[in-house]
């Protein structure tokens, strides 16, 4: 046998391990950013009518601004909070005061109109992946779904809300994942027991390592074909959520 055939032959071995680990699921939680939709387009799109809107307060101010500096600021900012804070949206708005003290313009009303348009554009402009919505449909109609998330686009806030019959958000409970608490609660909202519940997500530490921790299945969304880590050996992983549907349904 070849190297070639060999590697094929582990690869398929591999993954149908993966598919006969997903039998049994009742309930199916999805991680939000990143997974159902590229966040970072729309993060950089709302911080870009968040600029506009300060250009029409102090143009001076704006102009010692840019997109990329007003996001490697926030990443500061969320650095320094993030853990113990898990309220995204204070961090955000945090953020924003200190891109203003940085420009020499702190004034606190207007770093929160500035996040209060920001979090506008962020939750009403959200660019679902393709495969999200149809996915989330059809399986929908095979098992109980819920919202698991970090982040503050809670889905009722943009128009998907009623695809899930329980929304499990960081910032209302006071921990985050990786934390399996959080995983806890969400086995809680499914009514069965956690090997029965499967998450979904794209960030291999929070969201595959995570549920694991907790007791609970995974399946890594490896959107970007990015390096497989040895420590999800046996973990199912897919491209995009068809996929997902298919090695469910299939």
């Amino acid at each position: 046998m070849s190297l070639t055939e060999s590697n094929t032959r582990m690869a398929s071995t591999s993954m149908n391990r993966a598919i006969h680990h997903l039998n049994g699921i009742k309930a199916i939680t999805f991680d939000l950013d990143g997974t159902l939709w590229d966040y970072d387009t729309v993060m950089r799109r709302s911080m870009a009518y968040a600029l506009a809107e300060l250009g029409k307060h102090d143009a001076v101010a704006a102009s010692m601004l840019d997109v990329d500096r007003m996001v490697d600021i926030g990443e500061m900012v969320s650095r320094e909070l993030v853990p113990p804070v898990v309220d995204l949206g204070l961090v955000r708005l945090e953020a924003f005061k200190r891109t203003l003290v940085e420009v020499d313009r702190g004034d606190d009303e207007l770093a929160e109109r500035i996040n209060a348009l920001y979090l506008r554009h962020r939750f009403t402009n959200v660019a679902f992946y393709d495969d999200a919505l149809p996915a989330l449909e059809a399986l929908g109609r095979r098992y109980d779904l819920g919202a698991l998330s970090n982040g503050n686009s809670r889905p009722s806030l943009i128009g998907i809300g009623d695809m899930f019959r329980f929304v499990v958000m960081s910032q209302d409970h006071g921990v985050a994942k990786p934390d399996r608490r959080l995983f806890e609660i969400a086995v809680r909202e499914a009514g069965c027991s956690a090997d029965q519940v499967l998450h979904v997500g794209d960030d291999v530490d929070h969201d595959v390592l995570g549920a694991m921790n907790a007791g609970v299945r995974a399946v890594w969304v490896n959107r970007h074909r990015a390096a497989r880590p040895d420590e999800i050996d046996g973990v199912a992983e897919v491209a995009d959520l068809i996929e997902l549907l298919e090695m469910l349904t299939n």
